[in-house]
């Protein structure tokens, strides 16, 4: 197998679970990636998309996205999402963040003393690197990026016979799940879940 096409397999379950696992602590960077990578994983957003939300598009049934920085999406999200978001959501709002509105922002430093250099918005490329920070932190022996947790999201969505509307009504793209025929209807918040229980028995 090639490294490319290796680089581009689906996550197993019980690999996406270390990774997520390499997230835990209080540190506000583990609070942030904790919640990005369970926000990209339940719901397949790119990381264009994942940049650019701002705190205010969270509302009570979903995160509004832009899609290809043009249509609004609003991204359903289910109990498992919510609770990694709530706790970066708490540090954010309780501490000395600046007055940048994005969600997912940058972390440049950690003093020894506690206090925390927070930037803007962390970008696409901030986002890989977190990203590839923590599988490596987690000891997998291939690269994983962004991309992988898309692909990992609409490959168990296949194998979970997701039909094809319930993935869009996650993803907003609506050649996702044309490949397949899944006969299994869900509401968007229930394709979230049922995605992230698989890392629970991985």
């Amino acid at each position: 197998m090639t490294e490319m096409i290796k680089r581009n397999l689906p996550l197993k379950p019980v690999e996406a679970a270390i990774i997520l696992a390499a997230c835990r602590g209080g540190r506000p960077a583990d609070l942030r990636d904790q919640a990005m990578l369970t926000l990209c994983l339940g719901t397949g957003m790119l990381r264009s998309s994942m940049v650019g939300i701002r705190v205010d598009d969270i509302q009570a049934d979903g995160i509004d996205i832009l899609i290809k920085g043009k249509r609004t999406h609003r991204v359903p999200i289910g109990a498992e999402i919510r609770a990694a978001l709530n706790p970066w959501l708490v540090w954010l709002r309780g501490g000395d963040c600046g007055e940048s509105d994005f969600l997912f922002r940058s972390i440049s430093r950690e003093h020894v003393d506690g206090s925390i250099d927070v930037g803007n918005a962390l970008g696409e490329d901030g986002f890989y690197r977190a990203v590839t920070s923590r599988a490596r932190k987690a000891g997998l022996d291939r690269q994983v990026g962004p991309l992988v947790f898309r692909h990992t999201f609409l490959a168990w969505c296949r194998e979970l016979e997701i039909a094809t509307p319930s993935i869009i009504a996650v993803t907003g793209y609506s050649t996702d799940g044309r490949s397949w025929k899944g006969t299994t209807v869900l509401t968007g918040d229930a394709v979230t879940s049922a995605v992230l229980n698989r890392v629970k028995g991985g």
